[in-house]
């Protein structure tokens, strides 16, 4: 199964930059950057030290 949409996306706070790169507004509520930084680890997760990847 996949990743839900999330609410920063639907509430349209969100956009794609000429990269198609998902950037969020500059006016955007605080729970919606929080949301998008929780999304931005998810999508881009950062290996330990011993280089390994955990999602949950």
């Amino acid at each position: 199964m996949g990743m839900a949409l999330p609410k920063f996306i639907i509430e349209n706070w969100s956009y794609k930059d000429k990269e198609n790169k998902i950037c969020l507004k500059e006016n955007a509520p605080k729970w919606a950057k929080k949301e998008y930084e929780e999304f931005l680890k998810k999508i881009n997760p950062v290996p330990d030290k011993e280089g390994k990847i955990i999602q949950y």
